[in-house]
């Protein structure tokens, strides 16, 4: 059957007056909505194209935003570069459009591109793909949006959190952070401090894991929310905390959230190893108490040695003129032999060098001067 144009259809011929008229009303309207297409899409701040398939392609169409986003001077000059001129890498172009005719369309791919002067920039592409009858490619429409400032910003928070992240990773304090009361994640000197091996000891595990006990758990909870309760942002504590292996230590505790009322869902912590803190303050309690024991050692030894003296001379003199064993020869000798103790625990008092302590009747504890002297 030959074919016929539009005017030869009978039921749509011009001769007849209906027809016209309503034949001359599609056609305004048809004019009237490419008019408001064209204006939408030319008004629009993002590139609107249409081009040809291929490695290279032809545009066939597009709006001024694209002209200015690549830096041409009008769309006449724009429309006579290949596409794939417009890429950084040309083989780009090979795989954008495999991807268009594998997937029919693609979304927001960001493609490496570059301006007439040969400035880099990256753009954000959506297109789809036309077909003919025959299954070739007939165009691809797509809109494109310059995100070189957004790629900028991207690259400059991801190098400020390689920073931040290189930062917390050698700090010398453990740092963590908890999400809805468990951890999430834990910085170098965190793992080392708690021994453990690898992720999978600590991420997605309670917060009580580090703690020494679950009462020491709830002690520093209560502490938290009774901070936070008066006002606190920053709440710190010292706390006994449990390695891996089963040890104890005590560490300084400090915990931070943005959002106070509801500490668990989010937090910072840190944890600072204060066990030679303690070790060393208690060294330093000892040396006080030593350097006490040590005056009041040598005060009573000063102070006893010459009655001591005194006594032990008159002694010599009352067994040098009783030697007969008498009952008054005996007992010259008992307090002889406890002068000699005297004596002793004189030598020991002045050869304390250390603070050795031993319990006593009524919970309280006395030096040991046996363990505390360097004398025999």
């Amino acid at each position: 059957m030959q074919e016929k144009s539009f005017s030869e259809n009978p039921e749509h011929n011009s001769e007849q007056p209906g027809n016209t008229v309503s034949l001359k009303l599609s056609e305004k309207a048809l004019i009237e909505s490419e008019e408001e297409y064209k204006t939408l899409v030319e008004n629009l701040s993002v590139g609107v194209y249409r081009n040809t398939g291929g490695p290279h392609g032809q545009f066939i169409q597009a709006n001024t935003a694209i002209v200015k986003i690549f830096g041409y001077d009008s769309v006449e000059e724009f429309m006579k570069v290949s596409v794939s001129d417009l890429y950084m890498r040309s083989e780009d172009r090979k795989s954008f459009i495999e991807e268009v005719k594998q997937k029919g369309f693609v979304k927001g791919k960001e493609l490496q591109l570059k301006k007439k002067d040969g400035t880099p920039m990256w753009g954000s592409c959506t297109a789809t793909i036309k077909y003919d009858e025959n299954g070739n490619i007939r165009w691809i429409d797509g809109i494109i949006e310059d995100i070189s400032d957004r790629k900028k910003t991207e690259d400059m928070l991801q190098h400020t959190n390689e920073i931040l992240s290189n930062i917390l990773s050698a700090s010398p304090i453990g740092i963590g952070l908890i999400e809805n009361d468990l951890i999430s994640w834990a910085n170098h000197e965190m793992i080392k401090m708690f021994g453990f091996r690898d992720k999978e000891n600590y991420t997605k595990k309670s917060i009580k894991i580090i703690y020494a006990s679950e009462s020491e758990y709830e002690r520093v909870a209560c502490i938290i929310n009774d901070k936070i309760r008066k006002g606190g942002d920053i709440v710190d504590v010292e706390a006994s905390f449990r390695r891996s292996d089963g040890t104890t230590f005590t560490g300084h505790f400090k915990l931070s959230s943005p959002d106070p009322l509801n500490v668990s869902k989010k937090a910072i912590f840190t944890i600072h190893d204060i066990s030679w803190r303690i070790k060393s303050e208690k060294e330093k309690m000892q040396k006080e108490k030593l350097q006490g024991v040590l005056e009041m050692a040598g005060a009573i030894c000063h102070e006893m040695n010459q009655p001591i003296q005194t006594i032990s001379t008159y002694l010599e003199i009352l067994l040098s003129e009783n030697k007969e064993k008498t009952g008054l020869h005996d007992k010259i000798e008992k307090i002889t032999s406890q002068i000699e103790r005297l004596k002793m625990i004189t030598k020991k008092l002045s050869g304390i060098t250390r603070y050795e302590t031993l319990d006593y009747p009524s919970g309280i504890k006395i030096i040991d001067i046996h363990k505390s002297s360097r004398a025999e």
